[in-house]
């Protein structure tokens, strides 16, 4: 059975913030209310993962504004203080330098193994970005770990912390890296995984 990802529609975001409620801690997980109006704001960035005709997860990427990125980034508000009108809109896609991934969540299951959806969200990553933002004019990419797991995978992928957790209201570290880089190293780890995970 295949993946594959879609643009989210409006009534996959209750799904969603169910999905983050599910998977992070209550202080992590951002509520509807606030995913809807980031979505209303641009909708561009939200996506689901499916398996056949199953949603499995979710990625949300923020094309933040440069103050609220700055805010966010030295710890002054959290993901949840980010307002909608703090993010570019679609019609200011070439204005876009620098995107903030909120989220990538699978959801629990025992019928599958992670490794294969990890390596198909890696091989989809820059088609995600090119329909969200000119990937010429992007230049950083940066996230929080939200766990050990997703620490793990931001090192693989050329990610380098940017402050220590302890300075911040979330208590998270963040992680930033060049878009250029990461697309070299997304691409050399899918290929890698592909070859040690089964179909």
């Amino acid at each position: 059975m295949t993946y594959h990802i879609t643009a989210a529609k409006p009534d996959d975001m209750s799904w969603i913030a169910r999905l983050e409620a599910e998977v992070y801690s209550a202080e992590d997980a951002v509520p509807e209310r606030i995913l809807r109006d980031w979505y209303n704001n641009n909708p561009d960035g939200f996506f689901v993962v499916w398996k056949g005709d199953e949603r499995i997860g979710h990625v949300d990427i923020l094309p933040l504004r440069p103050p609220a990125l700055g805010q966010l980034l030295d710890g002054i508000i959290l993901e949840r203080d980010i307002k909608g009108a703090d993010l570019y809109t679609p019609p200011e896609k070439g204005a876009i330098e620098d995107l903030y991934v909120e989220s990538v969540a699978l959801r629990p299951h025992p019928d599958f193994s992670r490794a294969p959806v990890v390596s198909f969200l890696l091989a989809s990553f820059i088609s995600l970005v090119k329909g969200l933002a000119g990937p010429a004019s992007v230049r950083n990419v940066y996230a929080i770990a939200a766990s050990g797991a997703g620490e793990r995978l931001m090192k693989h992928l050329g990610f380098v912390r940017m402050n220590d957790a302890s300075e911040r209201q979330d208590k998270h570290e963040v992680w930033g890296a060049a878009l250029p880089d990461i697309f070299n190293s997304m691409s050399a780890y899918a290929e890698v995984r592909s070859r040690k995970s089964p179909a």
